[in-house]
């Protein structure tokens, strides 16, 4: 453990405080049966003079003894969602990927007070918990790290204007769904929550009945968890690489240039169309009056729009 003079990379000051066990294999779940036991920091072990680490023990709730405050914990005041979210706002900084999933696991599981249901819908703590959860979830996907809870959660929070997380929802849900099939023992109401959830979002969403009954019929969770002939078929349709991901977004803004470059050609080329009709019934009229008094005026309409059309070209 470090001394109060040695000077700690903040991925070094989030070990000292979360620890850096692999958490890989149950970092997707969402009814979390592992729960992280956090190093314990006694004061003589903290600098207090580091604002980063005053603010990581005060998100953690610990005492000058290095204890969590159990009542203090549960309580998720104003302040201490503050400490929360400044903790979360620096994840972007740290190096270690498997660092900033124990972070996320932690306060995606954070526990508060004990109380039923019923008593937690009565009390601020049910928003102040629901928040908890929507500043986890834009953290995760901020860093790339979004398990499909997350993707769920920023859904539920406002399905009209969210609905742009769906895709990604699905997706996630069918790493979260492998991730879960690849454990000694599967858990059989993790799959069928995910599965849940990913209905429920495209319910929430506005998706047709059609589509929705055939999220139901691939979304089954007892025959994903059956296996059999069935989980490599539901596997294939798995985006595994976020690259992938990347490349049909570099793909898909390429095209929107293009259809944007598009839509100005056609413009100009409107244009110019509009411009040679009305050049050749200048053209027809002065013609068809040589002798007028409106040649000169009819010459000069032709000059002024052979010259608009060539500076169209030119654009």
């Amino acid at each position: 453990m470090s001394n109060n003079n040695e000077i700690l990379t903040l991925d070094e000051l989030y070990i000292k405080y979360f620890g850096n066990d692999n958490i890989s294999g149950f970092y997707h779940r969402i009814n979390a049966n592992v729960m992280l036991k956090l190093p314990v920091v006694p004061a003589a072990q903290a600098d207090y003079n580091n604002e980063a680490e005053k603010m990581l023990r005060k998100a953690l709730n610990l005492s000058d003894t290095g204890k969590k405050d159990e009542k203090k914990q549960g309580e998720l005041s104003y302040d201490h969602m503050h400490y929360i979210y400044s903790l979360l706002a620096n994840l972007h900084k740290l190096t270690d990927e498997n660092l900033k999933k124990t972070v996320l696991f932690y306060f995606r599981n954070y526990k508060i007070n004990e109380m039923t249901e019923r008593e937690l819908k009565l009390t601020i703590l049910s928003e102040r918990r629901d928040n908890l959860h929507l500043m986890v979830a834009r953290a995760a996907v901020a860093n790339k790290l979004a398990t499909s809870y997350d993707y769920y959660n920023l859904i539920m929070e406002n399905g009209s204007r969210q609905n742009k997380y769906i895709n990604d929802l699905i997706a996630q849900a069918k790493l979260d769904i492998k991730a879960e099939m690849a454990t000694y023992t599967p858990n059989y109401t993790e799959i069928e929550t995910i599965c849940r959830h990913v209905k429920v979002a495209a319910k929430k969403v506005g998706w047709e009945l059609e589509t929705l009954n055939m999220l139901d019929e691939e979304f089954n969770p007892e025959l994903i968890i059956a296996g059999g002939d069935y989980f490599p078929k539901f596997e294939q349709t798995i985006e595994t690489k976020r690259a992938d991901l990347d490349k049909l977004e570099t793909k898909a803004a390429w095209t929107d240039k293009l259809d944007k470059e598009n839509v100005k050609l056609r413009a100009e080329n409107n244009l110019l169309r509009e411009n040679i009709t009305k050049i050749e019934d200048a053209s027809k009229q002065m013609r068809a009056s040589v002798l007028s008094r409106n040649v000169r005026k009819t010459q000069q309409i032709i000059a002024e729009l052979s010259a608009q059309s060539i500076k169209g070209l030119k654009k």
